[in-house]
């Protein structure tokens, strides 16, 4: 499968709280798999890292790109992650886990096969609350491997009334995986927190700040309280347009793609090359029926690297020939009047 950067990042909220200390390589190797993860799947599958299009995304002109993903792949699969948990209970607990299970790469494909953990399903499948999900690309691009775990932890509380998250000082630290480092406030600040908020504001969908909080007469920093803004921007203005303007969901259903994860530009981009399509036609086609029978082609064929690139081409050209199949249909039922 292809990974592009319209693709999303999806995962429970524990995942995302996750214990350890990765370099930013293989947060992003991580990210990058998990993108093509679907929630409605029945199973994790096996993924395919491109490295053209990590190439991409990352923006990076490393010759030796190759032989890093190759390093860090294999790295990945021994390295544990502490998920935290609370039982029926209340008891709290701890879950040591990894991300990879097994990393396969041939010379010359260009690719790397990944299977991610299959113990990790529930935090990616069929899930209905606790989740948190962004766009890819604002995170392939950073530099600090801090700013993408702040990142996350921040998009968790995006939607919320107050738009704030704190953190005890320890707390952050032991999720940022540096508890035995900056043990100074002003070198947590300087190589954390600062690098965190300037390529946050810069790259990504929202806008945050934050501010220290104090205990006692000494004025020891004891926590952190980030502030989050969701960026206005042409993309998420256009989105939200489309939300009020059209009943998407609507749309989705009568087409038949209530399974699949695309988002409300890219249904609104399937249905109006199917309407311009059937409106073309000498032939009175539903511009729904015509988009569910290119679907259910595309499904049958299962030679698919990228959904919706392939379902808009198919219904660009009716690779399924629904015209000539509804065309049909309708004739029969002339017959039978």
């Amino acid at each position: 499968m292809t990974v592009k950067g319209e693709h999303y990042v999806t995962q429970h909220n524990k995942l995302i709280e996750h214990r350890g200390n990765m370099t930013l390589l293989e947060q992003k190797i991580i990210r990058a798999v998990i993108s093509q993860i679907r929630m409605d799947d029945e199973d994790l599958k096996e993924y395919e890292l491109s490295i053209a299009d990590f190439k991409e995304l990352t923006k990076t002109n490393r010759k030796d790109l190759y032989e890093q993903v190759k390093e860090v792949a294999e790295k990945l699969i021994d390295r544990k992650i502490e998920i935290q948990s609370i039982n029926e209970k209340g008891k709290r607990g701890f879950y040591l886990t990894r991300y990879i299970w097994s990393a396969e790469h041939i010379e010359g494909q260009g690719y790397f096969k990944i299977v991610v953990d299959p113990r990790l399903k529930p935090y990616f499948l069929e899930l209905k609350n606790h989740f948190t999900q962004y766009q890819l690309k604002y995170v392939m691009q950073m530099k600090s491997v801090y700013a993408l775990r702040i990142y996350e932890l921040l998009k968790q509380y995006e939607k919320t009334s107050t738009q704030l998250r704190k953190f005890e000082i320890s707390e952050l630290k032991l999720i940022l995986g540096v508890e035995n480092d900056y043990d100074r406030i002003f070198d947590f600040e300087k190589r954390v927190l600062a690098v965190a908020k300037k390529e946050i504001n810069a790259l990504t969908d929202i806008q945050m700040d934050y501010k220290k909080l104090y205990q006692g007469r000494g004025k020891k920093v004891v926590g952190i309280e980030f502030s989050i803004k969701t960026k206005v921007t042409d993309d998420n203005r256009y989105v939200t347009w489309l939300n009020e303007t059209y009943d998407i969901a609507d749309i989705k259903t009568k087409a038949g793609l209530g399974k699949e994860r695309f988002n409300s530009k890219q249904i609104m981009e399937l249905y109006g090359v199917a309407c311009d399509k059937t409106t073309d036609s000498n032939i009175a086609v539903d511009p729904f029926e015509y988009i569910r029978l290119n679907y259910l082609y595309m499904i049958e064929k299962g030679t698919h690297r990228n959904k919706y690139n392939y379902l808009l081409a198919a219904i660009k050209e009716d690779y399924a020939g629904a015209c000539i199949q509804i065309s049909m249909m309708q004739r029969i039922e002339k017959l039978r009047l």
